[in-house]
């Protein structure tokens, strides 16, 4: 048996135990917490524990509210006081600039969010087989095994995802291959958009409408396949924001906390330079922020891979009444060829997790851009690419952080950079 405190908590929210043989990663542990602990996995230079006792708890420890955490692999950070998830947050983008980035600066506190509990606007749950039907399903934290839920404290706090249980387990699981279901809230209603492969379950129409008409609370459900759709009920998804209505996929991408998406937008419209005329939005999804800068009287480009994306993009624009210009391209592919035939004031860039790639950075610091807006979820990699941006020609004016998932690590971070 090993004793120890913990000294820190790393980016995904594990413990920290220094040792004399290495460091000890223990997850669902508190800073000062002192332990006792088994090893789960050695490696040369680190090692995996779990805790096995608590003996001293630590000041900043509150009472998770779920009753599957520490099981789930969702929230890491739910054991600790928001005062503590805030302050650990902002050293995870501070400590992603030291190391990763050589980038020396003080990170600003994050903007916390009013609404710590029940706030994501939509949740994705894999079905798995059992018997002759379905469970909706999380991954356990193991990554691997599957775990049946009947409640998300992240999500909602009503019946919702135990009355979907129940519809799960009338669904014929015949001939499925793979099954999930996204669940979209937006004020009380909620969408359930399932994904069937290769066809949807022989039952499922009479068991939707059926599943209507007892939760009232349900907008509509759709299904679908590589090669069909059904849909019942209202299968529209749209948002309200700053005037605008925004039509958006229930399969692709949009901000998952309504009240932190609207201050990090409202951020960036005042970040951008009220001298700035043309803006190339890249990454620019469905098309919000383009239609937010389009308002100041600015000409917008939006440059999106996803056909399906980009044509909701240009059905924003429309019903908005706003004179966008939107691609559907590859960044890495059209880029180039933007930056020779136009001359952009300002650049905004919300790439996925991974990053940009080194050819977008090269053809963006040889374009000489008079500033570039960085939207980022992960300060890995948003820290990587700084310290290309940075070494070569810019610095950093301002850095604003955004608590956009409350009991988990990830934070969002905005960046604003101009020549150096």
């Amino acid at each position: 048996m090993i004793q120890g405190t913990i000294e820190d908590i790393a980016f995904g929210g594990e413990g920290v135990i220094k040792s004399p043989d290495g460091v000890i990663f223990v997850p669902y542990t508190a800073p000062s917490d002192i332990i006792e602990l088994t090893l789960t996995k050695k490696k040369k230079r680190h090692a995996f524990g779990k805790m096995t006792k608590l003996l001293q708890e630590s000041p900043s420890r509150t009472t998770p509210v779920c009753p599957y955490y520490g099981t789930c692999g969702g929230c890491t950070l739910q054991h600790l006081n928001y005062p503590t998830q805030l302050a650990y947050k902002r050293k995870f983008v501070q400590d992603s600039l030291t190391r990763i980035g050589k980038i020396n600066i003080q990170v600003p506190p994050v903007h916390p969010a009013e609404k710590l509990l029940h706030y994501r606007r939509h949740i994705n749950l894999r079905l798995i087989k059992k018997e002759q039907h379905f469970q909706a399903t999380y991954t356990q934290n193991d990554n691997i095994t599957p775990l049946a839920i009947t409640s998300c404290s992240l999500f909602s706090q009503d019946t919702t995802l135990s009355h979907l249980q129940t519809l799960c387990s009338s669904l014929s699981n015949l001939d499925i291959q793979e099954a999930s279901v996204r669940l979209i809230k937006e004020d009380t209603k909620v969408f359930l958009a399932f994904t069937f492969t290769p066809i949807i379950p022989e039952n499922f129409a009479i068991l939707a409408e059926q599943y209507l008409s007892l939760h009232p609370h349900i907008s509509g459900i759709l299904a679908k396949t590589p090669h069909n759709t059904l849909t019942f009920g209202n299968c529209d998804t749209t948002l309200q924001l700053d005037n605008l209505t925004i039509h958006y996929s229930p399969y692709g991408f949009i901000q998952t906390h309504p009240q932190v998406m609207t201050k990090l937008y409202a951020a960036i419209q005042k970040m951008v330079s009220p001298t700035s005329k043309q803006i190339l939005d890249l990454y620019c999804g469905v098309g919000i922020t383009s239609l937010l800068l389009a308002k100041s009287h600015k000409k917008v480009l939006g440059i999106e891979a996803h056909r399906e994306t980009v044509e909701l993009a240009k059905k924003n624009a429309e019903e908005n009444n706003a004179q966008i210009d939107f691609k559907q391209a590859r960044v890495e592919e059209l880029l180039p060829q933007l930056l020779q035939d136009n001359h952009f004031d300002t650049v905004l860039l919300n790439p996925p997790r991974t990053g940009l790639a080194p050819t977008v950075l090269q053809h963006l610091l040889n374009a000489k851009i008079p500033e570039i807006l960085y939207v980022s979820c992960m300060p890995p990699t948003l820290a990587r690419d700084l310290q290309l941006l940075c070494n070569n020609a810019y610095q950093i004016k301002e850095m604003q952080l955004f608590d956009m998932f409350p009991q988990t690590t990830h934070v969002e971070t905005l960046v604003h950079l101009i020549p150096r």
